[in-house]
């Protein structure tokens, strides 16, 4: 009698400990899941505020001649991770004629509104404040805008377009979530 209560107690003991190493290794599952979405989206943000600071100074320095050269110089800044920009085109002017800029215009509005739906995801994974969640609804509203803009209107003033395109970078190129974003990535 006395043996099959001590191995009850045992087995109790055995169970609870499996249970709660179970538990604590899917904490720390989850722990590392969140570390890494957390970086990912911080490596973003950083690329995002290096290339917009870079874009600003194309903006400043180069005449833009056309709409698609507006939106390719910005997106090659803003997005390089985009796959249909051929810079070495843009360069020479090969890429804004006919049917291949209208697949541009296209891709390019595609690929930023993917970029935005990937920034918007800071909002869930990080502890933002109001300003910061602000920041980023703004951005999003103005890379939307920027991209209706250069669309849907483009026989518009280029210079207003550029001036847009502009000041969306020098927001992005000042984000102030980023040092937030670097210290909830310090491992505690």
């Amino acid at each position: 009698q006395i043996l099959a209560t001590i191995l009850s107690a045992a087995a109790v003991l055995i169970s609870a400990f499996a249970i709660w190493s179970s538990v604590n290794i899917a904490e720390n599952q989850n722990r590392i899941s969140l570390f890494e979405k957390r970086y990912e989206i911080y490596q973003t943000y950083k690329a995002l505020n290096i290339n917009a600071k870079k874009a600003n100074e194309v903006l400043q320095t180069q005449k833009i001649g056309n709409d698609i050269e507006v939106w390719i110089a910005f997106v090659a800044y803003i997005v390089p991770e985009n796959s249909i920009l051929d810079m070495d085109a843009f360069k020479t002017g090969g890429i804004a004629s006919g049917s291949k800029a209208a697949e541009v215009y296209l891709q390019v509005s595609k690929d930023i509104n993917e970029y935005c739906v990937k920034i918007e995801s800071a909002k869930y994974i990080f502890n933002l404040s109001e300003s910061e969640e602000r920041e980023i609804d703004t951005a999003i509203e103005e890379f939307q805008a920027i991209t209706y803009e250069i669309i849907n209107n483009q026989e518009g003033n280029n210079n207003v377009k550029a001036k847009m395109i502009q000041q969306l970078t020098e927001k992005l190129g000042n984000l102030s979530m980023i040092k937030t974003m670097e210290d909830q990535l310090r491992v505690k």
